[in-house]
């Protein structure tokens, strides 16, 4: 985590958390991205922080180091209380502890004069579509198998099958315990991969939505219905590209998903914007 954190540059740009009557909206300098309270998933409060979730998997962190005295401590628990169902409420009487409120009240002056986005031309490509759970599903499944915690775990669960129908030790207590290791190495990732990816596209009402990628030299944007979103390719880690789809990696983490079909079999746009991310090194 600490790596991905040094090296995900989107991760170092300020935030700035603003609560509206039907929303909670996230302003930087990239741009805003907001959610409606009745599609958070759950909010759980810990010493440092409140975990703020839009699916199970997607999460954002307000520091409790930005709430400047107690009662806006307890102003910010019964805006939630308010706008989130009680199930999806965790919430402690954790003290405020520790504010850094001089240094955040800048941040947040530097950062809304930042938040405008300015597309300086026309845009190369516009790609419009609306992601699908069976290429989540492709996607996660092809990257978990192509990594070495994925190989190590498929290939260790298929050595130690063939160990238990080898003759030579396919008898005694320790078989039965290889016969069970090695199916639980093959069929766990899977099925947990599976349930987290269905579980996510349904409870996230984000991706259920149609966006669209506006491709620049320098820079994409993402726009949804609420949300318009800039990112510098500098502040990309990589672009892999897979049989079905483009992945551009935010941080080590986090990827956004590009599927090929919207390219709608014109190679020219495909080739266009492999040269795009060619110029940027950031195809791998």
């Amino acid at each position: 985590m600490k790596n991905n954190f040094n090296k995900s540059k989107l991760l170092n740009v300020p935030q700035c958390f603003e609560f509206e009557e039907d929303k909670l909206v996230l302003s930087s300098s990239n741009g805003t991205f907001s959610v409606l309270w009745k599609d958070i998933f759950k909010i759980k409060e810990l010493k440092p922080c409140f975990v703020i979730y839009t699916s199970p998997v997607k999460y954002f962190l307000l520091p409790r180091r930005c709430i400047n005295s107690a009662n806006q401590l307890e102003l910010l628990r019964s805006i939630f209380k308010e706008k989130i169902e009680k199930r999806k409420l965790k919430l402690k009487k954790y003290h405020l502890g520790k504010i850094s409120l001089d240094k955040d009240i800048q941040i947040y002056n530097e950062t809304k004069q930042n938040v405008q986005i300015n597309e300086e031309d026309q845009s190369l490509l516009q790609l419009h579509f609306s992601l699908t759970k069976e290429e989540l599903l492709s996607v996660n499944f092809r990257l978990f198998y192509t990594k070495p915690a994925g190989i190590m775990m498929t290939a260790a669960g298929i050595g130690l099958l063939i160990l238990y129908i080898t003759p030579v030790f396919s008898s005694g207590n320790s078989s039965i315990i290889r016969l069970f290791l090695g199916l639980f190495l093959l069929a766990y990732p899977p099925i947990i991969i599976y349930s987290k990816i269905k579980k996510g596209f349904e409870k996230d009402a984000a991706l259920q939505k149609a966006i669209t990628y506006k491709i620049y030299n320098d820079f994409f944007i993402i726009v949804s219905e609420v949300n318009e979103h800039k990112i510098l390719w500098s502040d990309v880690i990589k672009v892999t590209e897979l049989k079905s789809a483009f992945m551009i990696f935010a941080t080590k983490y986090i990827a956004y998903v590009i599927p090929k079909r919207v390219f709608e079999e014109n190679e020219e746009k495909i080739e266009m914007f492999k040269r795009i991310l060619k110029q940027q090194s950031k195809l791998k």
